[in-house]
């Protein structure tokens, strides 16, 4: 084993500094990025602009990450076989990852914004849950799709238990 390292360092240790270059970016950029929108914010641009910011802040890096483990993969010496799961993995990832970010946004929009309405006050909890959920499904089905899994019954099966709790609930909702 420390003679295959002797022999093929190149081999390792250039798929690592991509990797850990991608960091030293995402860190770069990050900065770069966040202060141009605390910038913003202070300025007056949007109210809801503090909600991206720390909805989005920590999965900035994570995003780099995923990044620089894809090119490190792909210049390194790895056989087609493992540089594809390699992929379907890193994809589930940065999928997982993004949609994270989107189902803290989403619910933190849907409770600034519907929190002003005082008729739905009681039910801000639940619209921002219902929204984190949609986002959750959604995510759900593309990592699915990513590794070749049929997502057509599932989406049927998702349709039909819209409608009928559309359908359970058509009564509490028109007196809402």
């Amino acid at each position: 084993m420390l003679e295959w390292f002797h022999d093929n360092w190149i081999y390792v240790l250039v798929p690592i500094l991509v990797f850990l270059a991608c960091s030293v970016l995402g860190l770069w950029v990050r900065r770069i990025v966040y202060q141009a929108l605390d910038r913003w914010a202070k300025m007056g641009g949007w109210d809801a602009a503090y909600i991206i910011v720390k909805s989005t802040r920590n999965q900035f890096l994570v995003w780099f990450w995923i990044l620089g483990a894809y090119l490190a993969v792909h210049i390194s010496t790895l056989s087609p076989t493992w540089r594809l799961i390699a992929d379907k993995l890193l994809a589930s990832f940065f999928v997982i990852s993004l949609f994270w970010a989107v189902s803290r946004l989403s619910g933190r929009l849907v409770e600034h914004y519907a929190g002003r309405i005082k008729r739905l006050q009681p039910s801000v909890r639940l619209f921002a849950n219902i929204a984190r959920i949609a986002v959750a499904a959604i995510a759900a089905l593309i990592v699915l799709d990513i590794w070749g899994a049929p997502t057509t019954p599932i989406i049927l099966v998702l349709f039909a238990v819209i409608l009928v709790a559309a359908l359970a609930f058509k009564d509490v909702v028109a007196n809402f």
